[in-house]
């Protein structure tokens, strides 16, 4: 009798990666908070209690929590790069899926180099979220890619409630909701959201192509090189030098003369401008597939920071406006910081021009902090005193956690300065209940 084979199980759901095969294919960060989601949990517990024990080799103890762990890494990187292709390799072993790369960079990554590939900060579209695809998009990530191609409007990557920049995936993350405050990302009003330019709608449009196209085709391993690239645009626009190459790439005459030389590499966001310019793709670019006949293509300028001008320091206005911060907050004494600040100069200009008082400044600012440290010493010290005190007429040894449940405040207990505290508190106060233990006070936290 032939005894049929059973198929591997997984611990984990089948969840799909949606928009699969297009370009607005899911990110890796949106499918593990997708996935922690439909298991009931966070990504911090997914990721500590499962995912962790599997990656370092000890899937016996899923379920507990794994401190210390460098396996798995959540935050801005795992889109793209090494910590990525770790998170592939887990998922694909334990939810039995595979192709997962195509949510992540990790394909055609080393194309480019690393600086102003990713963001650090998670942006989205307010509107694709209003829809119900609340997912977020890999093109999101992008640096360069800076609006949303279905809308036409430019990315937000402030909550709208707490106003919070966050990680694409950190350990609260749901999808289309803060991390921080747990508001909907959608409550954006439509006077804040800012229309497209021809130019931010065609690069977000481009990557697409891009990254279509490289998973479609293995990527190269290397990109054409990009003097090659270069000479061939020049000669079929009919470019004679450096100076008119940055100013058709809208570059200075030095960048491009280190790009044309092989000195420097463009990141992505330059190699989109080169193709742009020269009416060519990323992925001609990128292959070194120029046409003898260009037809090339206005770009719109870079912006430019203009430079500041040197302020002209008048020595008696600054001397009689430190004298009247000073003056203001005789009983909370300035920092040189702050007076800096309210001045209108920096640290060190004023520090050039009056050094013995800036000096004092310092010293008055660190004497006040050392008494507000000692206040809060004191309070904290009697704070715990009497929750002591309170928790001994229940046992005669109270624990850590019983002090804890008679203080004012949560959380006191994590600070080691309390837990020292406490230890003397142990040692010197004799060992007899105190029938009427003193009311409780507030403190500020030390």
């Amino acid at each position: 009798m032939h005894t049929p084979e059973i198929p591997p199980r997984s611990w984990l759901f089948s969840v799909p990666l949606l928009g699969r095969g297009t370009g607005q294919v899911e990110s890796l960060a949106s499918f593990v908070a997708r996935v922690a989601k439909e298991h009931f949990h966070r990504p911090s517990g997914l990721l500590h209690r499962g995912l962790e024990w599997h990656a370092v080799g000890k899937p016996e103890n899923v379920g507990r929590w794994l401190r210390g762990a460098k396996q798995l890494r959540m935050g801005w990187a795992i889109n793209g790069h090494r910590n990525a292709e770790k998170w592939i390799e887990v998922l694909e072993a334990q939810m039995l899926t595979s192709n997962l790369q195509e949510a992540t960079i990790s394909s055609w990554a080393h194309l480019f180099p690393k600086l102003r590939l990713l963001r650090r900060n998670h942006c989205w579209c307010p509107e694709c979220h209003k829809e119900g695809n609340k997912y977020d998009r890999l093109m999101w990530s992008l640096a360069p890619v800076k609006v949303c191609s279905s809308h036409k409007v430019r990315l937000v990557q402030a909550c709208p409630s707490c106003g919070s920049h966050f990680a694409p995936l950190e350990a609260r993350s749901r999808p289309g909701t803060c991390p921080k405050c747990e508001a909907f990302l959608s409550d954006v009003l439509p006077l804040q959201l800012q229309p497209a330019s021809t130019y931010e709608l065609w690069v977000a449009h481009e990557m697409e192509r891009f990254h279509v196209a490289m998973q479609e085709a293995n990527a190269p391993k290397a990109p054409a090189p990009i003097p090659e690239v270069l000479e061939a645009c020049m000669s079929a626009t009919g470019i004679r030098n450096c100076s008119e190459l940055g100013e058709k790439l809208g570059v200075s005459r030095i960048t491009a003369w280190y790009w044309r030389a092989g000195a420097a590499k463009p990141d992505l966001e330059n190699y989109l401008r080169v193709a742009r310019a020269f009416g060519l793709s990323l992925n001609d670019v990128v292959l070194g597939r120029v046409p003898t006949s260009i037809v090339s293509i206005a770009l719109e300028p870079k912006h430019q920071i203009p430079r500041r001008r040197a302020r002209l320091f008048q020595t008696q206005t600054v001397l009689t406006s430190i004298a009247s911060i000073r003056s203001d907050r005789l009983s909370n004494p300035p920092s040189l910081e702050e007076v800096a600040q309210y001045v209108g100069f920096s640290p060190r200009v004023i520090r050039k021009h009056f050094p013995e008082l800036c000096r004092e400044i310092s010293q008055v600012h660190i004497a006040s902090c050392r008494v507000k440290v000692a206040a809060r010493q004191q309070a904290l010290r009697l704070t715990l005193k009497e929750a002591y005190l309170r928790a001994k007429q229940d046992s005669p040894r109270p624990t850590r956690k019983q002090v804890s449940d008679h203080m004012p405040k949560p959380g006191v207990m994590r600070s080691a300065k309390a837990r020292a505290i406490l230890q003397q508190l142990e040692l010197t106060l004799p060992d007899k209940i105190v029938n009427n233990p003193p009311q409780l006070h507030h403190f500020d936290r030390a």
